[in-house]
Protein backbone atom coordinates (compact mmCIF):
# COMPACT_ATOMS: atom_id res chain seq x y z
CA UNK A 1 0.00 0.00 0.00
CA UNK A 2 2.86 2.47 1.24
CA UNK A 3 4.63 1.96 -1.97
CA UNK A 4 1.74 2.24 -4.34
CA UNK A 5 1.14 5.66 -2.81
CA UNK A 6 4.70 6.83 -3.24
CA UNK A 7 4.07 5.99 -6.82
CA UNK A 8 0.69 8.03 -7.16
CA UNK A 9 2.63 11.15 -5.77
CA UNK A 10 5.47 10.82 -8.16
CA UNK A 11 3.33 10.67 -11.04
CA UNK A 12 1.10 13.99 -9.59
CA UNK A 13 4.84 15.38 -9.33
CA UNK A 14 5.42 14.25 -12.71
CA UNK A 15 2.75 15.55 -14.35
CA UNK A 16 2.62 18.41 -12.30
CA UNK A 17 6.27 19.46 -13.91
CA UNK A 18 5.17 18.73 -17.17
CA UNK A 19 2.30 20.68 -17.50
CA UNK A 20 4.69 23.69 -15.98
CA UNK A 21 7.46 23.14 -18.83
CA UNK A 22 4.41 23.07 -21.23
CA UNK A 23 3.01 26.25 -20.51
CA UNK A 24 5.90 27.87 -20.32
CA UNK A 25 7.33 27.05 -23.78
CA UNK A 26 3.97 27.96 -25.50
CA UNK A 27 4.50 31.53 -23.12
CA UNK A 28 7.73 31.50 -24.90
CA UNK A 29 6.38 31.42 -28.40
CA UNK A 30 3.62 34.02 -28.21
CA UNK A 31 5.75 36.52 -27.15
CA UNK A 32 8.63 35.64 -29.39
CA UNK A 33 7.61 37.04 -32.99
CA UNK A 34 6.75 40.11 -31.38
CA UNK A 35 11.07 40.41 -30.28
CA UNK A 36 12.09 40.21 -34.01
CA UNK A 37 10.70 43.35 -35.21
CA UNK A 38 12.64 45.91 -35.25
CA UNK A 39 11.52 49.38 -35.73
CA UNK A 40 12.56 51.88 -38.30
CA UNK A 41 14.39 54.28 -36.72
CA UNK A 42 15.95 51.18 -34.36
CA UNK A 43 19.46 52.30 -32.87
CA UNK A 44 22.77 51.18 -34.12
CA UNK A 45 24.61 49.66 -31.80
CA UNK A 46 28.01 49.54 -33.62
CA UNK A 47 27.68 53.64 -34.06
CA UNK A 48 25.66 54.86 -31.53
CA UNK A 49 26.89 57.38 -28.90
CA UNK A 50 26.19 56.99 -25.63
CA UNK A 51 24.11 59.78 -25.70
CA UNK A 52 21.88 57.85 -28.27
CA UNK A 53 22.15 54.57 -26.83
CA UNK A 54 20.49 56.24 -22.94
CA UNK A 55 17.66 56.90 -25.56
CA UNK A 56 16.86 53.35 -25.46
CA UNK A 57 14.55 52.39 -22.46
CA UNK A 58 16.15 50.77 -19.71
CA UNK A 59 19.58 51.33 -20.94
CA UNK A 60 21.00 54.13 -18.14
CA UNK A 61 24.32 56.13 -18.55
CA UNK A 62 26.44 53.14 -17.14
CA UNK A 63 24.96 50.45 -19.47
CA UNK A 64 25.20 52.51 -22.51
CA UNK A 65 29.30 52.93 -21.25
CA UNK A 66 29.44 49.67 -21.26
CA UNK A 67 28.21 49.12 -24.52
CA UNK A 68 30.81 51.63 -26.02
CA UNK A 69 33.67 49.81 -23.85
CA UNK A 70 32.78 46.44 -24.83
CA UNK A 71 32.41 47.40 -28.55
CA UNK A 72 35.75 49.42 -28.52
CA UNK A 73 37.57 46.26 -26.88
CA UNK A 74 35.57 43.38 -28.67
CA UNK A 75 35.05 45.16 -32.58
CA UNK A 76 31.60 45.87 -33.18
CA UNK A 77 28.43 43.53 -32.54
CA UNK A 78 27.84 40.96 -34.79
CA UNK A 79 24.14 40.67 -34.49
CA UNK A 80 21.50 42.67 -31.27
CA UNK A 81 22.10 39.41 -29.21
CA UNK A 82 25.55 40.08 -28.69
CA UNK A 83 24.58 43.02 -26.32
CA UNK A 84 24.14 40.10 -23.97
CA UNK A 85 27.60 39.66 -22.86
CA UNK A 86 27.67 43.49 -22.18
CA UNK A 87 27.75 43.49 -17.67
CA UNK A 88 24.08 44.97 -16.88
CA UNK A 89 21.63 43.39 -19.96
CA UNK A 90 19.99 40.71 -18.83
CA UNK A 91 17.95 37.84 -21.10
CA UNK A 92 15.01 40.09 -19.83
CA UNK A 93 16.09 43.46 -20.33
CA UNK A 94 17.44 42.30 -24.15
CA UNK A 95 13.78 41.04 -25.01
CA UNK A 96 12.19 44.18 -23.30
CA UNK A 97 15.10 46.11 -26.27
CA UNK A 98 14.81 43.75 -28.77
CA UNK A 99 12.86 45.82 -31.39
CA UNK A 100 14.78 48.71 -30.67
CA UNK A 101 18.49 47.90 -31.84
CA UNK A 102 20.28 46.53 -34.52
CA UNK A 103 23.64 46.24 -35.83
CA UNK A 104 23.37 47.11 -39.66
Amino acid sequence: MRIANSYKVFAVVAIAVQMFFISSCSAEVTTTPQEHHVIPDAVNINTATVAELTRIPYIGERTAERIVAFRSEHGPFRRPEDLLLVQGISDQRFRQIRHLVRTE
